[in-house]
């Protein structure tokens, strides 16, 4: 069984980092003492560079099982209002698997939002410096994966 959780988003938006901590601290704690799988989603498409380095060493430092990206249904006004994609960005997967080696080099990636194509998820893989085997390390949310199938048959 897993859980996921979400930062709180207005705490780390005011750069309150220790209540951040605390609440990711909490959620991990009680996943694991109930014997779950711990997801933290940062939804990548709210922070900023200066945010992410912040978040990504709490959820890593945090014993947490996988970071996960997003949800995939982020708000894309807001996040185009303050430089960001919505979805799974590559240079966010890699500053993942950056500090991931830093702070904890056992967390498991998750990529979700927007992953439409092989193309992208082996794009995506080699970004987050993971293989698929064991799936404790890399993992893809996709409500497309019919897609994706499809987009690998012309790469075999």
């Amino acid at each position: 069984m897993s859980s996921t959780s979400w930062p709180p988003i207005g705490l780390v938006k005011s750069g309150l980092w220790s209540e951040v901590e605390h609440d990711i601290n909490a959620v991990v704690e009680a996943a694991h003492r109930e014997g779950k799988v711990i997801k933290i989603i940062v939804e990548d498409a709210y922070t900023t560079r200066e945010e992410k380095l912040e978040l990504y060493r709490i959820v890593m430092q945090s014993g947490a099982d996988f970071i996960k990206t997003s949800t995939g249904f982020e708000e894309k006004d807001y996040a185009e209002r303050i430089g960001n994609k919505t979805g799974a960005q590559i240079e966010n997967v890699k500053l993942m698997a950056e500090l991931s080696r830093k702070y904890n080099p056992k967390i498991g990636i998750k990529i979700a939002g927007g992953v439409r194509t092989y193309q992208q998820v082996l794009e995506l893989m080699r970004a987050a410096e993971r293989e698929p085997d064991p799936p404790m390390r890399f993992r893809i949310g996709t409500s497309h994966m019919m897609s994706i199938i499809e987009s690998m048959k012309g790469t075999h």
